[in-house]
């Protein structure tokens, strides 16, 4: 299995993958996320062994009006101070990288209770 998460910086990836925009918080590093040049099982088994907790997993089934069916995928770490997901669209139209995305606990919360405070469209 490739190391897709590497312990040093590297270069930015290759244009066609995204690389996402660090957010930053007094100065500190509180919210990272990227498209992996990996499968989403490599990427999943990596970052397993470098948080040391098992994800929840989900698939999320589809269908198109032409017949065609397929799940996405996604996986989420919830440890003490860190909240990890990494998600995979499987859409045969438009099929994405696993997408990685790291936040502190503290920012996960908040964006948590913004969603839970937020105006629901049909209330």
């Amino acid at each position: 299995m490739e190391n897709i998460l590497p312990d040093k910086p590297t270069a930015p990836p290759a244009t066609h993958y995204k690389a996402g925009i660090p957010t930053f918080q007094d100065g500190h590093l509180v919210k990272f996320s990227m498209d992996l040049r990996a499968s989403y099982t490599d990427a999943r088994d990596d970052i397993t062994k470098r948080i040391g907790i098992a994800p929840e997993e989900n698939a999320i089934p589809y269908h198109n009006g032409f017949g065609a069916t397929w799940s996405d995928y996604g996986a989420n770490w919830n440890s003490d101070s860190i909240y990890v997901e990494l998600y995979q669209g499987n859409n045969p139209a438009d099929r994405t990288n696993p997408r990685f995305v790291a936040e502190t606990q503290e920012l996960h919360k908040k964006s948590m209770d913004k969603l839970k405070n937020a105006p629901r469209p049909l209330d």
